[in-house]
């Protein structure tokens, strides 16, 4: 999941990729400064993106446990009351009154097709915040090949 590019959306975003191998920060560690890339940000990346303020901070993260891949991405932004947990993911739902990025508010699809996508190779995508102005976590868990 790519997080880079520059796109004229005003201050970047401290983005920190902790992956296996990611960038050469340092073991699994990698930190660079985030703008939104249309072409290749996924739709929790974007999410996140839209929802920290400048100088917010995005935490992305990847770890196998055991049969599974497990992908998550965290952001210290709006956050969600938990009467929109479930409903982020329902085709066309916007949250009411979230920030938007140079008049960029999304089309409430995203995170419907990633949903779909988890679950149609038997895993799964969930949100979890604490609530408004607490930030939220994407996971994503698919399971791993035989031969992976």
């Amino acid at each position: 999941m790519g997080i880079g590019g520059r796109c004229g959306c005003g201050p970047a975003r401290l983005v920190k990729c902790d992956a296996p191998g990611a960038g050469g920060a340092g073991p699994g560690e990698s930190q660079g400064r985030g703008g939104h890339d249309r072409d290749d940000s996924g739709s929790g990346a974007g999410n996140a993106l839209r929802a920290v303020a400048p100088r917010g901070r995005i935490v992305v993260r990847s770890i196998r446990s055991g049969a599974s891949a497990m992908l998550t991405v965290t952001d210290d932004g709006e956050g969600l009351d938990s009467a929109d947990l479930e409903r982020i993911f329902e085709r066309f739902y916007r949250v009411p009154g979230r920030r938007s990025v140079e008049g960029e508010s999304g089309h409430g699809i995203g995170l419907t097709i990633s949903r779909a996508l988890a679950r149609g190779h038997g895993g799964d995508l969930t949100a979890a915040s604490s609530g408004a102005g607490q930030g939220s976590t994407l996971t994503m868990t698919v399971p791993l090949r035989d031969d992976a």
